[in-house]
């Protein structure tokens, strides 16, 4: 069948050997000499150049060629856009988010959070709908119990390790990239980073604009203590409308999205109650608050990992 779609006659293959035979050196010199142009050869050379016994151009002209392998589609330069200093607008847009937010002394004085969400996972089987209890205590430790129809599933960060105990007590460790994702999304929190906005290892770097809904936002690069992401400020509301970062799902890192809206006081502070996520392009979940505690009383045995049966 395949030699037919070709224009192959059947018996191709058994006299494939033999047409190869009757090749004679004069023949490859002829479409060599038609084809291969000695002129118009390069040599690729890839090392590191420090490492070699002498430059390059010794050898004849030399044209430099960047192989650095672009980020992923949709990833824009985000994870690369790691900032080390802020600039004056950065600063600027990030002394309108901490007053957007509640302002400097309130925020100054948190310490832990906790947090009741009504969280919608959309799936490819459709919407599931969960109640979500959320513990932080800053800057490292945190605590998801997610109540679904099998029962309640504990998923725990801190630095000494991440792991999830499902119903029944049956639990599994995470690896420490799924940690240090946990733990990059306690810095990625915006309360987190308005508490520490003026520390020497947080940076804001603005840069750009982008239409969120009807709104020229202002875009800021935010390095939090070492975590990256981006956010689109409405630079008259102060408000963070939209956050990027790069984030770790089963099949590996992905651009994450958060759109924040539904802005409302709530424990002294102003947050959006809504939040709408996004990984790899792709709608995730919907998180909407319905309750929020400034510096609960937290038992460090939350944090505990439960006993193995």
């Amino acid at each position: 069948m395949t030699y037919e779609y070709y224009g192959y006659p059947p018996d191709w293959l058994d006299k494939y050997q033999a047409e190869i035979k009757k090749v004679t050196a004069a023949d490859v010199n002829r479409v060599a000499a038609k084809y291969v142009h000695s002129n118009q050869l390069a040599v690729l050379v890839v090392g590191n150049t420090k490492e070699f016994d002498k430059p390059l151009s010794a050898l004849g002209p030399v044209k430099e060629i960047d192989i650095t392998i672009p980020p992923p589609p949709g990833v824009n330069a985000e994870e690369s856009a790691r900032p080390t200093a802020s600039n004056e607008e950065g600063k600027a847009l990030a002394a309108k988010v901490v007053a957007a937010l509640g302002g400097e002394a309130k925020l100054a004085t948190i310490k832990a959070l906790k947090a009741n969400l009504k969280l919608t996972q959309k799936t490819p089987q459709g919407e599931f709908p969960l109640q979500m209890e959320t513990v932080i205590v800053f800057p490292d430790h945190l605590r998801a119990e997610i109540q679904g129809p099998n029962g309640t599933m504990s998923i725990i960060a801190t630095p000494s390790g991440a792991f999830i105990a499902a119903p029944g007590g049956d639990g599994q460790t995470f690896p420490d990239t799924r940690k240090a994702e946990m733990l990059d999304q306690i810095k990625r929190d915006p309360i987190f980073i308005a508490s520490h906005w003026k520390d020497p290892d947080v940076f804001f770097n603005a840069d750009g604009t982008e239409k969120v809904g009807d709104i020229e936002t202002r875009i800021v690069d935010v390095n939090s203590k070492g975590a990256v992401l981006r956010w689109y400020v409405d630079p008259q509301a102060g408000h963070i409308l939209k956050e990027t970062y790069m984030t770790l799902t089963q099949t590996g890192r992905v651009p994450g999205e958060t759109e924040m809206d539904n802005w409302q006081p709530i424990s002294g502070l102003n947050l959006p109650l809504t939040r709408h996520n996004k990984q790899n392009g792709q709608d995730s979940s919907t998180a909407e608050y319905t309750a929020l505690e400034i510096n609960p009383t937290v038992d460090p045995k939350l944090f505990d990992k439960p006993a193995e049966k």
